[in-house]
């Protein structure tokens, strides 16, 4: 894997990003976007051994990082006064501060859940930089139309109001969401997953991220200036995958459905009838087959396109 140790990407006198990343820096690199109110270990270790290398051969320079107010990126007061647009501009400094500006390299971005709308901010933004854009699990914005599944309310709730005053709360509320947000219960994976959710909590904790995750990023989200839109799903230039979970206990299939024909040109949309809102080690090997397809198609398209400012 050859993961380097934590570092830190100072990007504004008030703004730093603690990211990571794993291989070989020569091969095509890899930003991972997490969801809401995620630190970077949401991409477990073991997934992103898998994504990094490909069945016949292909290797990938994968980087995951702690957004803003989540893990040990800087926190924001609350309200932080953010938006999704600021989340992308984060996105772009990382870019450039690992070099990766360079039409002739680029990278790919995969953005998970909320993390959507983050990475295709970006695509539209930097079309000259971005090889592909791959969306799991999101929408092109909630409205009356597309709404959020309400069926959700009881495990998601604890998410968006914010965690308690100990560790133990907070981990309480993570496997609360786990067990709204998994098809497939087994207690092997809950095992699993409770120790992943203790090491995002500590890890928040660790931050001082813990309180002001889940306010703020639901703020950029819903009141400061809300989702991209329409407008900027169609300055998308690059090959994109859109992968919809049939059993999506936030985004319904009309989300997914809704986003792949929003955006122009060379979109693969692909269902998976079995899987909900999670990323569990069971879907592992069919995730890092679809990415790499679509990673594969953004290293030979002739997408690149002027510049989106």
């Amino acid at each position: 894997m050859n993961p380097s140790p934590e570092l830190f990407a100072q990007l504004t006198n008030r703004l730093r990003i603690c990211y990571q990343t794993f291989g070989d820096p020569s091969d095509p690199a890899v930003i991972l976007v997490p969801g809401n109110a995620d630190s970077m270990i949401v991409w477990a270790e073991g997934l992103i051994e898998k994504l990094q290398s490909s069945g016949d051969g292909k290797k990938y320079f994968v980087i995951r990082f702690d957004p803003r107010d989540t893990g040990l990126s800087t926190e924001f007061p609350v309200p932080g006064g953010y938006s999704i647009g600021d989340m992308a501009g984060d996105i772009e400094g990382l870019a450039d501060h690992l070099n990766l500006n360079d039409t002739s390299k680029g990278f790919h971005i995969v953005g998970l859940s909320k993390g959507g709308p983050v990475a295709y901010t970006v695509a539209a933004r930097r079309p000259r930089q971005v090889r592909s854009l791959s969306l799991l699990y999101t929408s092109p914005g909630v409205s009356p139309e597309l709404p959020i599944k309400g069926g959700l309310d009881l495990g998601f709730q604890p998410m968006l109001a914010g965690f308690g005053d100990q560790r133990e709360t907070a981990i309480k509320n993570g496997m609360t969401v786990y067990d709204a947000l998994t098809t497939q219960p087994d207690a092997d994976e809950r095992k699993e997953v409770e120790k992943a959710v203790r090491r995002l909590v500590e890890r928040d904790i660790k931050g001082g991220t813990l309180y002001s995750k889940a306010p703020n990023h639901g703020a950029a989200s819903y009141e400061k200036d809300g989702w991209p839109g329409a407008d900027t799903l169609k300055m998308i230039k690059c090959p994109t995958t859109v992968v919809q979970a049939g059993k999506d206990q936030i985004f319904g299939e009309i989300h997914g459905e809704a986003l792949a024909k929003a955006i122009p040109g060379d979109v693969d949309y692909v269902l998976w009838e079995d899987v909900g809102h999670e990323m569990p080690r069971r879907i592992w090997g069919r995730m890092a087959k679809v990415l790499q397809k679509n990673w594969e198609r953004g290293q030979s398209a002739d997408h690149v396109g002027g510049d989106a400012e």
